[in-house]
């Protein structure tokens, strides 16, 4: 019985890495620690000066993707038009990726395709005509990112910068590990837009729609430090009014005690991945005073989040020794 039961396992375990699955790149746009929102006042970390973002469109294309041991799949014929903070999440089709470690891609539009006519692709496609415009003309190509918004001592101040050409086609190169939801692959990004001002003065009201210049900061910038991953582990949201405990850690026999005092009035679940971000436990709560008891069958590191209202307020790195 043992036997067939293994057998069975192992048969289930091969079907799964196989299968195509759905993969889904997740950004989480942000400034510094606050969610994108336009025309709501920032101040710039490092000059201190204030402004607004109104407009905020980029392109990503070339993406490849670093999986299941090393494995590389490049994401043909696909091109990502971001409008943020809207865009959020990007389908990249179904692939034969369970685990990803690493994602690279290139901010703008691909040397081969930059210069083609956009009339020529359906209304839905990214490289299609946009309003407002993403393609500069025919010498140029396509804007690769226009960033706008306002600023000065009275927020009165408009600046655009929108950079182009070929020269500026930077790529960006992120090691991560993905977490599954619904079945699906779910590749999570943050992207922090301070990080665009860096070197940057938009108080003067530049108006750059150029190949040179703050346009070509702007998208060294996106390439070099506006995007990292996505942390799940050590998350303690100071909102959440209840407790979450958890021992011994690291695990020694295989048993985890989670103790907890969940208030009423919310959703609650707990999801447990391993270090690949493979859902191994996924379960929900009421509120009120509660200890699970969580049994781990294989040594290694795992992350123990706890939602509230689908959203992380706790979560812990897990080491399990046996």
């Amino acid at each position: 019985m043992k036997k067939t039961l293994l057998f069975c396992l192992i048969a289930i375990l091969t079907i799964n890495l196989s299968a195509q699955n759905e993969v889904i790149l997740r950004f989480d746009h942000k400034v510094g620690e606050d969610q994108l929102a336009f025309n709501v006042q920032y101040t710039e970390t490092e000059q201190g000066y204030d402004f607004t973002i109104t407009r905020l469109t980029y392109y990503i294309s070339e993406i490849e993707i670093t999986h299941d041991g090393g494995q590389t799949t490049m994401i043909d014929d696909t091109w990502l038009l971001v409008h943020a903070p809207d865009d959020k999440d990007f389908s990249l089709g179904e692939h034969n990726i369970t685990a990803v470690e690493g994602i690279k891609y290139w901010i703008g539009i691909d040397t081969a395709h930059n210069h083609l006519d956009p009339a020529q692709y359906a209304l839905d496609h990214p490289l299609a005509l946009q309003d407002p415009s993403m393609h500069w003309g025919w010498a140029s190509g396509y804007r690769f990112i226009a960033l706008d918004g306002m600023s000065g001592d009275n927020m009165d101040t408009e600046y655009q910068l929108h950079g182009i050409g070929d020269a500026n086609y930077f790529d960006v190169e992120l090691e991560l590990l993905s977490v599954i939801e619904d079945g699906k692959v779910i590749i999570p990004i943050v992207a922090d837009y301070m990080r665009l001002y860096r070197n940057i003065d938009v108080t003067t009201g530049p108006l750059e729609h150029s190949e040179l210049g703050l346009p070509v900061i702007l998208l060294e910038n996106m390439s070099e430090i506006v995007f990292s991953p996505f942390a799940y582990s050590d998350i303690n949201d100071n909102s959440f009014d209840g407790t979450f405990n958890l021992g011994p850690n690291p695990v020694i026999d295989g048993s985890l005690s989670v103790k907890l005092n969940l208030v009423s009035g919310n959703d609650y679940n707990m999801i447990v991945t391993d270090i690949l971000g493979r859902e191994i436990i996924n379960t929900d709560f009421d509120s009120g005073n509660q200890t699970v008891n969580l049994e781990f069958d294989h040594e290694g590191i795992y992350i123990v989040a706890l939602l509230q209202n689908g959203v992380p307020v706790i979560t812990e790195k897990v080491i399990v020794n046996q």
